[in-house]
């Protein structure tokens, strides 16, 4: 099993280089499953709330700078978690939402093809197949 955090420069992709499809291709290859959220793993956590909905789709996937040190995901994931902060933050208190995320996961892309140049996440798959095991 493979878990990417798809930050937009994570890999090199052109006609002759596509790195994404070479670790998909890979991964399928050693049979992992490949698991990757995108723009990165902070969209991940947004997915724990219903306000991901609000938030305009093509800023969460160029996911821009909006101040000197943050970018669009991180920036309304602190607004809709007051007191969220990238290098400290209380996990459990998404454990109570995790079935809501799962569930607002499948209103965006899940395909891990798809998710070179997508919106989305599949770690919801993940998490669903983990607790079929």
């Amino acid at each position: 099993m493979k878990v990417i955090d798809r930050d937009r420069e994570s890999f090199v992709s052109s006609s002759k280089n596509n790195q994404y499809q070479y670790v998909i291709d890979k991964c399928e290859e050693m049979g992992f499953g490949l698991y990757v959220t995108n723009p990165c793993f902070e969209f991940w956590l947004l997915l724990h709330f219903d306000g991901v909905f609000e938030l305009d789709r093509e800023k969460l996937l160029k996911n821009p700078k909006v101040t000197a040190k943050r970018r669009y995901v991180e920036q309304e994931l602190r607004r809709l978690w007051p007191g969220y902060k990238k290098s400290s933050y209380k996990a459990e208190k998404l454990l109570k939402d995790i079935d809501k995320a799962i569930s607002n996961e499948k209103e965006f892309c899940e395909d891990v093809a798809e998710l070179e140049n997508c919106v989305g996440s599949n770690i919801g798959k993940l998490i669903t197949d983990m607790r079929t095991q």
